[in-house]
């Protein structure tokens, strides 16, 4: 498992291959010396917050409305 090739999806908590990566965190922080991200199949889940009946987690907050 060579360590440029997967990343850990801190959503599933799997290690997946950065071909199947949503988004790869590059703040310089590793976990195990893996980059951290989230994988396509969490980040549509994530994207989709009416299906779930709650409000999208990754849409920038809009406070003092």
């Amino acid at each position: 498992m060579g360590k440029t090739h997967y990343f850990y999806c801190l959503s599933c908590e799997l290690m997946k291959e950065m071909a199947q990566s949503a988004a790869v965190f590059k703040t310089g922080f590793y976990r195990i010396e893996f980059p951290l991200g989230c994988c396509r199949d969490c980040y549509d889940r994530l994207r989709q917050p009416e299906e779930r009946g709650s409000r999208d987690v990754l849409a920038p907050s809009r406070s003092g409305a």
